[in-house]
């Protein structure tokens, strides 16, 4: 999945600097996220800040502690309609 970050501020601000594999929302006031899909926020940020591309489906799964995609493509999902990333399935 190809997910494209730029610099934030902070946990739900919102940047324009587009890196290798996300893009963080460019938008004033995003919608409302739940504390799961905060969590994955926070740490694609932090991941995409230090690495400077995105990390693997199965990483995000490390991360979450969770055994199973699903949950991953969910959060990644409602964070893109919400406008805090964009995301393409299957893009590097």
């Amino acid at each position: 999945a190809a997910i494209n970050a730029g610099n934030l501020r902070s946990a739900g601000a919102c940047g324009t600097k587009v890196l290798s594999g996300a893009l963080f929302c460019d938008q004033l006031s995003p919608g409302a996220v739940d504390s799961a899909q905060q969590e994955l926020y926070d740490w694609l940020a932090e991941y995409i800040g230090t690495h400077r591309h995105s990390p693997s489906i199965r990483q995000m799964m490390q991360a979450m502690g969770l055994r199973s995609p699903a949950p991953i493509q969910s959060r990644l999902r409602h964070l893109q309609q919400k406008g805090w990333i964009t995301w393409q399935e299957g893009q590097a």
